[in-house]
């Protein structure tokens, strides 16, 4: 009996069409985060059933055939919904959300609040990743670090740090961040270390967030970190066009993200001319071009505005695990432009290989993450000391006074 229900064409026709109902639904109340494991196969279900009532519709005189086509159809679709399930069960293809930030796809151009990294956040930090799990408590104004209170900090060398989730410190405890590794380095409690980073941020975002919240905390060192993911974010997003009055839009996604989403065995096809972030594998080269000038453009906003404020600026380029194993770092055109327009750089790609990070990669990064652990954080500190002493930047001699604007 139940075998017979399970082979019944009927009883799939009403199993996927209450399935499409409830995938429909989600669709228009959620978007894209609607998509679950089962979604691709209500999918395939229904492609399926199409085909085999157009098999039906044209051979309805010739049993044989049809039976043959049926059953090659049918087999076709088995093997997909098993290589779907097997593909998921393994993350083979999973995106970095999927796999731990939130468990569901997330697209890149259409999140559901573009605002995040300028607007302040109101919940705690967690980091969970099969590798590790980290939590982080807000502050009042949002960022994972400890409270900033400006009558304490008022005769103290202020360090305001700025990136993405290298700065706010994935992979590793609230105490093992490079902010933190590089105040023990100071041993100067006349330093105080603001850590603004926020995973997935970018130079563009940064200076938003600079102008217009952090300004009043009126920083005498701004340290701005820089990686190669700022390429890739700023293809997706945009540069300051993407600011339109209060709102942020980012570019527009590719036609075919939704079939993407939702099925992993189509991004076995679609990655062999695209990479993880839905961009063309083709111009890659136009993407770095065109993202470091927008890159640029926000390294002079910030040398201007800091100017204006007496304050100084530190760019900090830091590299991947992959780059460092491939002996070759995207930003590094970016840095020595920089470096010969005089402004202070920080280029992390040459002191990593001349400290041996190269040889021993899984010593200072998580293996899968590809973040740094506590011990990649300290290194990461220690090139930034190395640099702030070399160009005697505020904290080299904690002395707020020298500063026009104390």
């Amino acid at each position: 009996m139940i075998f017979r229900i399970l082979f019944s064409l009927r009883f799939w026709i009403i199993i996927t069409v209450i399935g499409l109902c409830v995938q429909t639904t989600g669709f228009i109340l959620f978007g894209l985060q609607s998509i679950n494991h089962i979604t691709p196969l209500v999918f395939y279900s229904a492609l399926w059933l199409v085909i085999i009532f157009l098999i039906r519709r044209r051979h309805t005189e010739n049993t044989e055939k049809r039976k043959n086509y049926s059953l090659l159809c049918t087999s076709v679709f088995i093997s997909l919904a098993l290589a779907e399930i097997v593909l998921r069960i393994f993350s083979v293809v999973s995106t970095h959300t999927e796999s731990g930030i939130t468990g569901y796809y997330q697209s890149p151009y259409n999140l559901p609040d573009k605002g995040f990294w300028i607007n302040k956040r109101s919940h705690d930090v967690s980091f969970n990743t099969p590798e590790f799990t980290f939590f982080r408590k807000l502050n009042s104004e949002g960022f994972s670090d400890r409270e900033w209170n400006m009558e304490k900090m008022k005769n103290k060398t202020r360090i305001l740090t700025l990136g993405d989730s290298f700065t706010e410190g994935d992979g590793a405890h609230e105490d093992s961040t490079w902010q933190r590794f590089l105040e023990r380095k100071m041993n100067d409690t006349s330093v105080v270390i603001m850590n603004a980073g926020i995973r997935g941020s970018d130079p563009v975002f940064e200076y938003h967030l600079f102008e217009n919240r952090l300004l009043k905390y009126q920083p005498h060192l701004v340290i701005v970190c820089i990686n190669k993911s700022d390429i890739f974010d700023i293809a997706i997003r945009g540069g300051f066009e993407r600011f339109r009055g209060n709102d942020v839009f980012f570019n527009e996604g590719p036609w075919w993200e939704s079939i993407f989403a939702v099925s992993h065995v189509s991004r076995l096809i679609f990655r062999i001319g695209y990479d993880k972030n839905l961009l063309d594998k083709s111009k890659q080269w136009d993407y770095l071009y065109h993202s470091s000038l927008v890159i640029a453009d926000a390294m002079n906003r910030f040398m201007t505005l800091a100017e204006h404020h007496s304050a100084r600026v530190l760019f900090v380029f830091h590299p991947g695990p992959g780059e460092l194993m491939a002996d070759y770092f995207s930003m590094e055109p970016l840095a020595r432009t920089a470096e010969s327009k005089s402004l202070n750089v920080c280029n992390l790609f040459t002191y990593y290989r001349e400290e041996g990070v190269s040889e021993n990669i899984n010593r200072y990064f998580w293996p899968r993450d590809a973040h740094h652990n506590a011990a990649g954080y300290s290194k990461m500190a220690d090139g930034i000391w190395e640099t702030i002493c070399e160009n005697k930047l505020p904290g080299w001699v904690s002395n707020p006074q020298q500063n026009s604007h104390e």
